[in-house]
């Protein structure tokens, strides 16, 4: 499995390339991410204890180590080295000996740290790799929620004719191409899409969230402003919009694009014929 995902991120930045290079001046933002990180944000914003207090020993680990993987950073442990070539965002290019910190950033810092504090904390000298019987599973377990659904499973993002693409393996929702967004993981059934402007401004940038909710479950009806997305053989998608000042209303072009991603996010909706969200097996 892990693979085809990692041939299939691969052909994605090869389609890439030429599209984002022939789009000139019109800026395309975003990066190609896989739903396979422990810590999605390591990069952008600091994680707390609280948000790791659920982590084994060896989850802190590879934790710790995914950070330094993100760089392309290789691994002398056999169990780090073959964990991490599985999965389809990495390729390891730096030798250990020749990787500097200095290549992360503050956050990436901050994060090295306090899951390092934490696993010695939880035990004396850390996990100990390379023991004899190890596997993966449990780790996998973590990401994927123990073989259930989650709402991030495959995702990819592409871009293609000015346009931005973010899939996953139950649905497809295409956004503006040339506005920086990015996406947010919130939890198995819920991923949030945000105007990053806005979020490095400090005031939120939440322009569109899609919830899965089983067939039987109606609790999107108490939402200020809602819609069903799509529907598939097992879930409903439902769109929800922010009510709240989301953006900067004093910077003109914040105020431009932001309404723009609304627009686009007010077409989330299946009984849209021009809806920008798909389901893959209606």
């Amino acid at each position: 499995m892990k693979t085809w995902k990692k041939i299939i991120c691969m052909i994605l930045c090869a389609v890439m390339l030429p599209v984002i290079s022939g789009l000139g001046t019109e800026a395309v933002f975003g990066e190609v991410k896989a739903a396979d990180y422990l810590l999605p944000d390591a990069a952008t914003r600091y994680y707390t204890e609280s948000d790791i207090s659920g982590m084994s020993v060896k989850i802190l680990c590879y934790a710790k180590n995914e950070i330094y993987a993100r760089h392309g950073r290789k691994f002398q442990s056999k169990e780090l080295q073959g964990y991490f070539s599985s999965q389809p965002w990495y390729y390891g290019n730096v030798e250990p000996g020749d990787f500097s910190e200095d290549a992360f950033n503050a956050y990436e810092k901050a994060n090295a740290k306090l899951l390092t504090d934490r696993e010695f904390e939880l035990q004396s000298g850390g996990y100990v790799l390379d023991q004899p019987g190890y596997s993966y599973s449990d780790v996998e377990d973590y990401i994927y929620g123990g073989g259930g659904f989650s709402i991030s499973s495959g995702l990819s993002v592409h871009y293609s004719e000015g346009l931005g693409y973010l899939e996953t393996d139950y649905f497809t929702i295409c956004l503006p191409g040339n506005i920086s967004w990015d996406y947010e993981i919130v939890d198995q059934d819920t991923i949030s899409f945000i105007y990053t402007p806005a979020r490095d401004s400090g005031v939120g940038g939440r322009f569109l969230t899609i919830t899965a909710y089983e067939w039987s479950d109606n609790g999107y009806e108490s939402l200020p402003r809602w819609s069903i997305a799509g529907l598939d053989e097992e879930r409903k998608y439902v769109a929800s919009l922010p009510t709240d000042l989301q953006y900067d209303a004093s910077d003109s072009l914040q105020t431009e694009e932001f309404q723009r991603l609304i627009d686009a996010a007010e077409r989330c909706d299946r009984n849209n014929e021009n809806s920008i969200f798909s389901v893959k097996n209606p």
